[in-house]
């Protein structure tokens, strides 16, 4: 249904287009949003196409946008960027219009954006989130950050210097704020160290290794002990593969780390996180942040690829 709705605004978006508008503004469909965590900055919040239809370059002079939200409190410092140069900051928010609940941001390019003709340009929007000691932000509030007006984006002519038409289709993707997140490093002895930001605690739902040759493997808490043979956890072997799933979750307090070790059979196994959903947490903040994590699927954090163990030998 959702990718119907989106076919149908494209070709109505391009059917005016083809009709004379000026500038096309649609969401980038490589950002389908993601999570903002408390006191993070630089947090990518929409990423959006400008194409120019027009047979002249165009300049756009402003952008404003529209955090479409319900929630308590706000982004700040918002910037605009240009293939990874700052463009524009916001000012503060602004109350968003009656037909619209939300916050408007609006960004003032003292260089204007030239979009070639017949060509496109691609806009990013980050910014940050207040601490929560601030009050500034909500734990589990959904925001979206939308371009849906033709008066939010300012176009003029290169050359005739006449203001352009704009059709606006970018309506974002959720961005989901929390107070907690969780950052998977290695420690040079081997093992993995997760740590919670100081804001609040994550649970560890579950964690996925990778080995180069299959052995059997235990994962081993802060204490030495096997968190299956505890009780706290469940494994399943697949292929290459252990994934071991936390009965109540792990909890990582706010500001902590706790750490966890493979014990290897043999030393030249190597063990390895190799993408964002080997590992999956839930904000541990309060039972309606769970619950509203869980209701769209645990969120992943993006842990790249690390090596977790040169190897243990067993005794």
């Amino acid at each position: 249904m959702k990718n119907a709705a989106f076919l149908l605004l494209f070709l109505l978006a391009a059917a005016m287009f083809a009709q004379g508008q000026t500038l096309l503004v649609t969401d980038d469909p490589g950002f389908t949003g993601g999570v903002a965590v408390m006191n993070a900055t630089g947090n990518t919040l929409g990423v959006y196409r400008l194409a120019n239809n027009a047979d002249e370059d165009v300049r756009i002079t402003s952008v404003v946008v529209l955090d479409s939200t319900t929630a308590i409190g706000s982004f700040t410092d918002l910037v605009l960027f240009v293939n990874g140069t700052v463009a524009a900051m916001a000012g503060s928010a602004e109350p968003g219009p009656l037909y619209k609940r939300g916050l408007l941001y609006r960004f003032h390019l003292p260089i204007p954006l030239v979009v070639p003709r017949k060509a496109a340009v691609t806009i990013t929007i980050r910014g940050d989130v207040p601490p929560y000691a601030s009050g500034g932000a909500e734990d589990n509030s959904v925001h979206r950050f939308q371009i849906i007006d033709p008066a939010m984006v300012t176009v003029v002519g290169t050359y005739s210097n006449r203001q352009m038409d704009v059709a606006t289709f970018a309506y974002g993707s959720d961005v989901r704020v929390l107070r907690s997140n969780l950052i998977v490093s290695v420690n040079p002895d081997g093992a993995m160290a997760l740590f919670a930001s100081p804001s609040g605690p994550v649970v560890l739902n579950k964690l996925t290794v990778t080995f180069t040759t299959w052995s059997p493997v235990l994962l081993l808490d802060a204490n030495g002990n096997d968190v299956v043979a505890m009780g706290e956890a469940t494994a399943l072997a697949s292929r290459n593969t252990i994934t071991w799933y936390f009965i109540r979750g792990l909890t990582i307090q706010a500001g902590t780390t706790t750490a966890l070790r493979l014990h290897l059979p043999c030393w030249w196994v190597r063990a390895t996180i190799e993408k964002p959903t080997d590992v999956t947490f839930t904000d541990g903040v309060d039972d309606a942040a769970i619950a509203g994590v869980a209701a769209a699927g645990h969120f992943p954090i993006v842990v790249g690829r690390y090596s977790i163990t040169t190897g243990t030998s067993r005794e």
